[in-house]
């Protein structure tokens, strides 16, 4: 976690980044768990789309394979795979996005690939979570990077 302060006599203010691997292992509550969702989906869980609904049959598809959390549901080991590296596969696809995005949902595809695999071939397999397979572990170092170069300005309130 990297957490930046900043107080003085009249008022408080800050800047937080967790990943989503942190805030996985900080789940309490059901608001906790929608932003945990959300910074891994950007849509929340209880939300009527179609990635919902496939990570609903994936849910199905592999019970065993599912942590429930109130309401609520985190996957892991080839159900996290799965849903993940579906959704990074088909934002790599948006007409929307330009190349730079799109290599870089590409990488985060193979990313998750890659650790499901490595984590999969060990003598005892481990089944990875959501939060697990998808923090991007490079997100943490490019925040701090930000501020400390004074590319991402953190404001006192007024």
């Amino acid at each position: 976690m990297y957490k930046m302060n900043f107080s003085n006599s009249d008022s408080y203010c800050g800047l937080e980044y967790m990943s989503p691997k942190e805030q996985e292992a900080e789940l309490r509550t059901e608001e906790d768990f929608k932003r945990y969702y959300y910074s891994l989906y950007r849509c929340l869980p209880n939300e009527k789309n179609d990635f919902n609904n496939r990570r609903n049959q994936i849910r199905i598809k592999y019970p065993e394979l599912v942590i429930l959390f109130g309401n609520y549901f985190v996957l892991t080991g080839n159900a996290a795979c799965e849903v993940l590296s579906t959704y990074y596969y088909s934002l790599s696809l948006l007409e929307d996005y330009n190349d730079e995005e799109k290599n870089y949902y590409i990488e985060r595809y193979e990313t998750v690939k890659e650790k499901h695999r490595k984590s999969q071939s060990l003598d005892v397999p481990i089944n990875l979570t959501e939060g697990q397979l998808g923090t991007d572990n490079n997100i943490e170092f490019y925040v701090k990077e930000a501020v400390i170069n004074k590319l991402l300005t953190v404001w006192e309130p007024k």
